[in-house]
């Protein structure tokens, strides 16, 4: 939905950084509406914000190894080897602690 809001800047000015409060609050106090350079630097900041979110899913899934489906790369992205991890010794960041439970294979 950020980045679905941060596409019509022209429109809507999208706020994913709590710094940004106080400064659109103002503008819309004094003025109204949002500039166009606000929305502009808004949006910017938006997708800039889910660009990260999306590297930090991808170094996630590098970390957890190759995978089903996974193509074997050429040659390596970095210049360290990449440990071996099992799937289920590796929680993902991006579980809430609600669903972050012990997945480990009951054995035996």
């Amino acid at each position: 939905m950020v980045r679905a809001a941060a596409k019509n800047f022209a429109h809507v000015g999208v706020l994913v950084r709590p710094a940004d409060y106080g400064v659109v609050l103002e503008e819309l106090g004094r003025d109204g509406q949002l500039s166009d350079a606000t929305r502009l630097g808004l949006a910017r900041a938006a997708f800039a914000h889910t660009a990260a979110y999306d590297a930090a899913i991808v170094e996630w899934l590098d970390s957890i190894g190759q995978g089903v489906g996974q193509r074997k790369r050429t040659a390596p992205m970095t210049a360290y080897p990449r440990p071996s991890i099992s799937p289920w010794s590796v929680r993902s960041p991006f579980a809430t602690a609600r669903t972050r439970t012990s997945a480990v294979p009951a054995t035996g």
